[in-house]
């Protein structure tokens, strides 16, 4: 049995419809934060503190000042043991170690720092586990037997921590970095929504005559009409912050056209 070309375009475009209406999987957030206040020791704010934060497994430091308040955040962070050496002008340095923080964890790391130098170092091994006392999220690491077997009321896995175009990152990860001076993110940090358009073209020729014939064309752009959106809004501070306002790609198109060839 002979197989036309139109009948093997129309079952190979059935074939990728198929295909690609399986979900997509998410990106879920896997970075996790330390905050906190240096306090003195009648708990007022001391401003301009050092908070030297230290991975245990890789080595990587990250430094930061504390603000007017005495705050520090320190976001981005992945899942692991970290130390944090805290140090201010008049004041015994104070260092905690072996503090675990996970995923999506919000860790509060506050320091109440006592007068002295630094001869009177103050230093605590192994540390209580942490709190999210910033944010409701919780986070863990699982293993493949856990997701398998998570309770999830006929949802997909790969629907959990789903993004939206209003909401693609979140915004308490970053903070803008102060005038005349650069940030510190790492390249790739953040991944926009990708790029995905299908175009297909299909044809079938008619003999009229021996010399004459004519062919007929329909051809498909963006066959699956999927939305591609453009890139999330990365200026930290404006109100656009973590939107996607645009897309790339047009709707799906359709052109038929008719060949007479003699």
């Amino acid at each position: 049995m002979r197989i036309s070309r139109a009948a093997l375009c129309a079952a190979f475009a059935l074939a990728l419809l198929s295909y690609f209406s399986l979900p997509l999987p998410a990106q879920v957030n896997a970075t996790a934060t330390f905050t906190g206040q240096v306090t003195d020791p009648s708990g007022a704010a001391i401003v301009g503190a050092t908070v030297k934060i230290t991975s245990q497994q890789t080595g990587l430091v990250i430094t930061r000042q504390t603000s007017a308040d005495g705050n520090y955040t320190v976001p981005l962070l992945k899942a692991g043991t970290y130390s944090i050496e805290v140090t201010a002008a008049g004041f015994a340095p104070n260092t905690r170690k072996n503090i675990t923080l996970q995923i999506q964890q919000v860790g509060q790391e506050d320091f109440k720092l006592t007068v002295g130098g630094i001869d009177q170092q103050v230093t605590v091994e192994g540390g209580a586990p942490l709190l999210n006392t910033e944010t409701t999220e919780l986070g863990n690491v699982i293993n493949r037997e856990s997701t398998e077997q998570l309770p999830l009321n006929g949802r997909n896995f790969s629907q959990l921590g789903q993004q939206s175009i209003k909401d693609w990152y979140n915004l308490t990860c970053f903070v803008a970095p102060p005038i005349y001076t650069f940030g510190n993110t790492g390249r790739n940090v953040l991944i926009g929504p990708g790029l995905e358009t299908w175009d297909l073209g299909t044809d079938k020729d008619f003999r009229i005559t021996e010399k004459v014939g004519l062919q007929f064309r329909a051809e498909f752009f963006n066959a699956l009409n999927h939305a591609n959106f453009g890139l999330p809004n990365a200026s930290i501070g404006s109100s656009p912050a973590g939107t996607i306002t645009s897309v790339i790609t047009s709707a799906r198109q359709v052109q038929f056209a008719l060949h007479l060839h003699f």
